[in-house]
């Protein structure tokens, strides 16, 4: 009983990091009809679910995932696509703050109180997600990416990372291996990187965009 109760805690940080971040991510994107009580209701409906299904994490995450792309759905006026792109980029945030918090805890040597270093390994990369992706990404309310391409390069890069973090917890974290340090600032460099994709691919489209503007102009 005790296992499954820390077992349903860490469950439920987890799922209320995700809802944050998803909360950050609809800021900027057009609110359905009634927002607030649709907002509630999915979250609550997301926190109930890290409650009832404590599966294996990996299972977890995709199925966390999956409530949570109905809970922007149902929440925000935008496409399907568009909220599986604003969740497994929330997800992205949060996997690189808690590799961040695991490093610190374990290299760290008379380290802060717990509560602390986890504020500081949340908050940080949670504000600079916000003023440098979240905010900026949408236009209008909605994405303008190529969420074909964005969804399919983002969903292998966080499996790689995913993966990467469980065999550091499962393996070289028994042992106290340096491999579990390498384990995880690769997930946390995936992550990052995943973000950056996705910035970098909007510039070049909004470029594109112009370019094409421009020639429009000349032939006219």
């Amino acid at each position: 009983m005790r296992e499954f109760l820390l077992l349903a805690q860490d469950r439920s940080i987890f799922t209320a990091n995700i809802l944050l971040l998803s909360a950050l991510m609809m800021i900027p994107l057009e609110k359905r009809r009634h927002f607030w009580p649709r907002a509630v209701l999915g979250a609550a409906a997301c926190l109930a679910f890290s409650l009832v299904f404590p599966h294996s994490v990996v299972k977890y995450v995709v199925e966390l995932l999956a409530v949570g792309l109905a809970f922007v759905f149902f929440s925000c006026a935008i496409s399907l696509p568009d909220a599986a792109y604003c969740m497994v980029c929330a997800y992205a945030v949060q996997h690189f703050a808690s590799a961040l918090y695991m490093l610190v805890l374990r290299s760290g040597r008379g380290a802060p109180a717990f509560s602390l270093v986890y504020l500081v390994c949340c908050g940080v990369p949670y504000a600079l997600f916000y003023f440098f992706f979240a905010r900026k990404m949408p236009e209008g309310g909605h994405y303008h990416v190529d969420i074909k391409f964005s969804l399919i390069s983002t969903a292998l890069v966080l499996i790689t990372a995913l993966w990467l973090s469980e065999v550091a917890g499962d393996i070289f974290n028994r042992d106290g291996s340096p491999l579990y340090y390498v384990c995880k600032a690769y997930a946390m460099l995936c992550c990052f990187f995943v973000l950056w994709v996705q910035v970098a691919q909007k510039q070049k489209l909004k470029a594109q965009q112009a370019l094409s503007l421009q020639q429009q102009i000349w032939k006219q």
